[in-house]
Order: C-alpha cells, then sequence, then structure tokens
C-alpha cells in the first residue's frame, strides 16, 4: 500500500466517522426535544375545557394541539365531557343514538354505522 492510498484511506475513514457522529448528534438532538402529546399524556388531561385552561386563550390551545378552533368552541363549555372526552390524546366525540359509543375523528360514515349496527 502506497502512502497516498493510506492517506485516501484515512481521510475517507475519518469522513465516515464524522458523518456517524453527525447523525448521532441529530439522533440526541431530536430524542431531547419533548414529544407535546406524550409530555401532556402524563397530566391525563381529558377535556378541552381543561386544555384551554392549560394553554389560556382558544389561540394558543388550537396552535398547540392542531385541533380546530371551531372544535374548541364547540366542546368549550362541557366541562363534565358528557359530549365529548379525550382518550389517548384522541379526540372523541359523543354520537346522538348510542349513549356508549363514541367515534374518532376521520371514521369514515360507513365504518360508524357499522359500529352501531345500522
Amino acid at each position: 500500500m502506497t502512502n497516498n492510498e493510506y492517506e485516501k484511506m484515512m481521510v475517507e475513514a475519518a469522513n465516515g466517522r464524522f458523518k456517524i457522529e453527525a447523525v448521532a448528534a441529530q439522533i440526541e438532538a431530536h430524542q431531547a426535544v419533548p414529544d407535546y402529546l406524550n409530555e401532556h399524556r402524563r397530566e391525563l388531561i381529558t377535556s378541552i375545557p381543561k386544555l384551554i385552561e392549560t394553554h389560556g386563550t382558544l389561540a394558543d390551545t388550537c396552535r398547540e394541539t392542531g385541533l380546530n378552533e371551531m372544535t374548541l368552541s364547540k366542546y368549550r363549555h362541557d366541562t363534565k365531557c358528557e359530549q365529548h372526552v379525550i382518550y389517548n390524546n384522541r379526540l372523541m366525540t359523543h354520537t346522538k343514538t348510542s349513549p356508549v359509543i363514541y367515534t374518532k375523528r376521520g371514521v369514515s360514515r360507513n365504518d360508524r354505522m357499522k359500529l352501531e349496527g345500522l
């Protein structure tokens, strides 16, 4: 092996090591950023009024959670969770026909009909 080949091999090894260290630093930085939903999961927030109380305003709650402002305003007075509940970080709304079944946001109409047995 010539000196030139050896130097080239060492440069490639150093570049690879720096790339690995850069990726490791990115992974550490990503893991250090607290996940919003996991952070608030520990607090057991189960209703929109509690979310609004935690964040202060409807606009701040909307920005932090990603929920629509109209949805937040619709359920902001439902303090006893008679029409909605937040379970496993999902908003569940009460259906009109059943006192037990809650529907997830994004469930299609056909799937809801199957759940309700219609």
